[in-house]
């Protein structure tokens, strides 16, 4: 006997303007979004609306990453990653910035982003006079010296 797993559900609300999320594969891991219109435009960044509303389902929250074609367009997220809180019902709203001064402007709608839905983990954090010592200690950016 095979047990079906039930998948998490994302609820989505498309305001005017908005199209749906896209899943070309059943188990992609995001779905893709559609940057449908500039909101404003300051020197080399340039803010979209998606018209998307998400509410995750309890214990989750949302990624917005880039989608790997996005590296052909001259374009890259501004914030690298966009985080989506449990709690946020506005639109989804994305910040690229042109990296190619020769890049043409977005044909949008663009489908350059997707959302993946994440597990929550709550912490709280414990302020502290000193850490453990560790064999690595302060080590960082390319510390280990191997090539």
């Amino acid at each position: 006997m095979r047990l079906i797993k039930m998948r998490p559900k994302v609820k989505i609300k498309i305001e005017e303007g908005g199209i749906p999320p896209f899943k070309k594969y059943a188990d992609d891991v995001g779905y893709d979004l559609y940057l449908v219109n500039l909101i404003e435009k300051k020197d080399n960044l340039y803010f979209y609306d998606t018209k998307i509303r998400v509410e995750p389902p309890e214990g989750y929250y949302i990624e917005i990453v880039p989608r790997s074609s996005l590296s052909k367009t001259g374009y890259v997220m501004a914030n690298s990653i966009g985080i989506i809180d449990p709690q946020y019902r506005g639109t989804i709203k994305v910040a690229l910035r042109k990296v190619n001064e020769n890049a043409p402007d977005l044909e949008l709608p663009f489908r350059g982003v997707q959302m993946i839905l994440r597990k929550l983990h709550l912490f709280d954090i414990d302020i502290v006079d000193n850490l453990s010592e560790t064999e690595r200690q302060e080590g960082g950016f390319g510390s280990t010296g191997i090539k």
